[in-house]
């Protein structure tokens, strides 16, 4: 952004003369659309997790990357009932992770045919990946 230059302002300009109680109705009824716009939250994925060893970035060759790329491009826009119709596959249900005194199932998304897994817990309404299984090393059965 150039030095001294403002981001554009796109809202309603603002009336001095509104109170407060009929902007509070106006946020309520454009947070009430964009709820229901987007009825289907979609599956946000995060990596704000440790990847644990011998399943992170540092493992993955060339063709893997392009694997992954593909994956994440294929789910990106996804609901989490879309991903999980299309992608989970069978989970262990021995296959926790532990987060202070709590436990959460792992669970596994691959692609078609492909040995490319990603693993990882849902809690607070993201997939955290703790496992990149590029070539199907966990829970192959």
């Amino acid at each position: 952004m150039a030095k001294g230059r403002k981001l554009a302002n796109y809202s309603k300009p603002s009336n001095e003369s509104e109170t407060e109680e009929s902007k509070t109705k106006r946020a309520k009824a454009a947070e009430s659309i964009k709820l229901t716009k987007n009825k289907k939250p979609k599956l946000v994925v995060s990596f704000g997790l440790k990847l644990e060893n011998n399943f992170n970035f540092k493992n993955l060759n060339k063709e893997d990357l392009k694997i992954f790329q593909q994956f994440l491009d294929d789910s990106t826009e996804l609901s989490y009932d879309e991903m999980e119709n299309r992608y989970s596959r069978k989970n262990d249900s021995d296959d926790t992770y532990k987060i202070n005194n709590s436990k959460f199932q792992i669970y596994h998304y691959g692609k078609d045919r492909s040995t490319f897994r990603l693993h990882g817990i849902l809690a607070d309404g993201l997939f955290h990946v703790i496992r990149i299984d590029s070539k199907h090393k966990v829970h192959k059965n």
